[in-house]
């Protein structure tokens, strides 16, 4: 029997609308490794995140938290794998958007499968947010990753797995609570470094002020200024030769 074609429709119409209820985006991963080769695979290993939330934390950070789930119908949970990332940055884009350096601090990534459990820190990277009215960021990322030593027994990956670049694409809705669920299993057992604090900037120092001059005493007399004095003239010398005239009187 088939369905009316409007049945399809509105399946169709509500799988779209609650697949963007929880946010998505489009991660790869590449492997970087120099010293073995397939594997770990050439190809990019690229996944479909489900849910994407970011939200403000106590001290006014952004944060942005995704989670990818693949699985297999045919091999049950031992195909199961999940994929999450969190990541903790500064303070909200002022404006349209922001763009953000990552460093250890910034991104926890946790890969949980039934195979391995493979964690990876943070070299590098840089993150792109953007705002879109009334609750959604979106943007871009890529980020250098290197593995932290928790491989499984069954692991594909090489014995010294070398690091990887993640990039990708998001859309993020606003949900505290869903993301602080994924922030903290990607902590969980890889506590994030503390924040620094940023030191307040220096000041030059201020010049010394020289000390005011007294007040003058209301009953001393104003000093007038003095007028220059002419240097004293030498008197006249008389020549020991010559005789001075005198007149005389009558006789």
């Amino acid at each position: 029997m088939q369905r009316p074609r409007a049945h399809d429709s509105l399946i169709a119409l509500a799988a779209l609308v609650f697949a963007g209820c929880g946010g998505s985006a489009k991660v790869s991963f590449i492997s970087l490794h120099t010293q073995a080769i397939d594997p770990p695979r050439v190809e990019p290993f690229d996944l479909d995140v489900q849910e994407c939330f970011w939200w403000l934390d106590a001290d006014g950070d952004l944060c942005l938290a995704m989670r990818s789930h693949q699985g297999n119908i045919f091999l049950g949970q031992v195909a199961d794998m999940d994929v999450e990332l969190s990541f903790v940055l500064g303070k909200p884009p002022a404006g349209s958007g922001r763009d953000y350096t990552l460093g250890p601090r910034g991104v926890r990534t946790i890969v949980r499968s039934a195979l391995q459990n493979q964690r990876y820190n943070t070299l590098s990277g840089i993150i792109c947010v953007l705002t879109k009215p009334p609750d959604e960021l979106h943007g871009s990322f890529r980020i250098w990753m290197t593995p932290m030593n928790e491989l499984g027994l069954l692991s594909f990956l090489p014995g010294k797995p070398g690091p990887v670049m993640c990039y990708g694409r998001y859309r993020a809705i606003k949900s505290a609570a869903r993301g602080q669920e994924i922030l903290a299993r990607t902590e969980s057992g890889a506590p994030r470094p503390a924040k620094v604090a940023t030191p307040p900037a220096a000041t030059a120092p201020s010049a010394p002020s020289l000390p005011a001059a007294p007040p003058a005493s209301p009953s001393a007399p104003a000093m007038q200024p003095m007028a220059p004095q002419r240097p004293a003239q030498p008197a006249p010398t008389q020549s020991p030769g010559v005789m001075q005239m005198v007149p005389s009187g009558r006789r």
